[in-house]
C-alpha cells in the first residue's frame, strides 16, 4: 500500500495523519519506549517531551535536519485506533487545541510571569536567561499558533519574544490576539537592532547574553507592531481566507494549509516531493506533482 505512484523507488513515511487514529493524553505509563529513529528522516537532532500540568507526558517534537539545510519538526504522539485494539507510537499531532510546551513549568509557578517565544530550542533558552519566568512555546511553528490551547495563560503576564522575521512579527501578533481578552498583558518583545534575521533567545544566549541584559530587553516589551506592507503603509486587514491584498492566497499555502489536516508531506532521497494521503481505510503515497493529488 506504500507504493509511489510515480513508479520510482523511494522510502514512504508512514502516516502521520492516518484516519482512524487519535492522540491519546496522557501516555500510558505502561506504553513502550518511543522510536529513536523516523521511518523516512533518520535520526532527530533534537526532541522535546510535552507534559501536562501534573508532569504526565503527553508526547514529543523533534526537529530533523534534512542534506539541504531544512528543517522538519514532527509530532510523536501515543495513538489508540478508533476501532479497537493496541496503540502505538505514531508520527502524528495532537487533537486541536494543542497542548502548550511547558505546562508542568507553568503549573508550578502560578504566580510567574510568562515568556513564550517560537519554538522549543528558544524557549529552553530564554528559560535560562530568565530565572523566575515560565519559559513556554507552542507546537507546530510560528503558522500553527492558532491551534494552540492558549487559555491556559489566563490571568498572566505574558511577553511574547518572536523570531527577528516577518513571521516571528506574525507569531507574535496571533498569540496577542488569543490572549488580549484573558492574559493580564500580552507584549511583544522588539529584536535589538542589527541582529540578523531570524535572531532568538537561543541566540542571546549562544552570544553570551545575562539575566540584567535579557530583562532590559523584556523591560522594553509593547503591543505588537502593526503589519506594514512594501512601501511601509499599514497593511489592510484581509478577509476570511484571503491574503492582505484580498486575493486568494497562493496556491502553496493553500496546499500547504490542506495537507497540514489531511496528509504527511515527505520527499524521496532525490528530493521528490510526495504525500501520504489516507484512501479508505489505507495509506496511498502521491506524488504532488501527480494528477491524482491535485483531484
Amino acid at each position: 500500500m506504500f507504493d509511489p505512484l510515480s513508479g520510482k523507488r523511494c522510502s514512504p513515511a508512514r502516516s502521520a495523519r492516518g484516519r482512524g487514529w487519535r492522540a491519546v493524553v496522557p501516555v500510558p505509563g505502561d506504553s513502550p519506549p518511543p522510536p529513536a529513529v523516523h521511518p523516512t528522516r533518520g535520526k532527530p537532532v533534537a526532541r522535546w517531551a510535552y507534559h501536562d500540568k501534573d508532569s504526565a507526558l503527553l508526547g514529543y517534537v523533534l526537529r530533523f535536519d534534512g542534506p539541504d539545510g531544512a528543517k522538519d519538526f514532527p509530532f510523536l504522539t501515543w495513538c489508540a485506533p478508533a476501532a479497537g485494539g493496541p496503540g502505538e507510537w505514531r508520527w502524528k499531532s495532537w487533537e486541536v487545541p494543542r497542548p502548550l510546551y511547558g505546562l508542568d513549568r507553568l503549573a508550578a509557578a502560578p504566580e510567574a510571569p510568562v515568556i513564550v517565544c517560537e519554538g522549543e530550542k528558544a524557549a529552553d533558552a530564554a528559560g535560562e536567561l530568565l530565572p523566575g519566568w515560565v519559559a513556554m512555546t507552542s507546537p507546530g511553528g510560528s503558522k500553527a499558533a492558532g491551534k494552540a490551547d492558549w487559555p491556559r495563560l489566563a490571568r498572566r503576564r505574558v511577553v511574547v519574544w518572536p523570531d527577528a522575521d516577518v513571521p516571528g512579527g506574525e507569531y507574535a501578533e496571533a498569540v496577542c490576539r488569543a490572549l488580549a481578552a484573558i492574559a493580564v498583558t500580552a507584549t511583544v518583545i522588539t529584536p535589538p537592532a542589527g541582529v540578523r534575521g531570524g535572531w532568538d533567545a537561543a541566540d542571546a544566549l549562544a552570544e553570551g547574553w545575562d539575566e540584567e541584559r535579557t530583562r532590559a530587553l523584556v523591560d522594553q516589551a509593547g503591543p505588537p507592531p502593526p503589519r506594514t506592507g512594501a512601501d511601509g503603509a499599514p497593511e489592510r486587514k484581509s478577509g476570511p481566507g484571503r491574503g492582505g491584498d484580498g486575493a486568494s492566497p497562493p496556491q502553496r499555502d493553500r496546499l500547504v494549509a490542506t495537507a497540514e489536516e489531511a496528509a504527511e508531506l515527505w520527499h524521496c532521497p532525490n528530493q521528490e516531493p510526495f504525500a501520504s494521503v489516507p484512501i479508505d481505510g489505507h495509506l496511498e503515497n502521491w506524488a504532488i506533482r501527480s494528477k491524482n493529488f491535485k483531484r
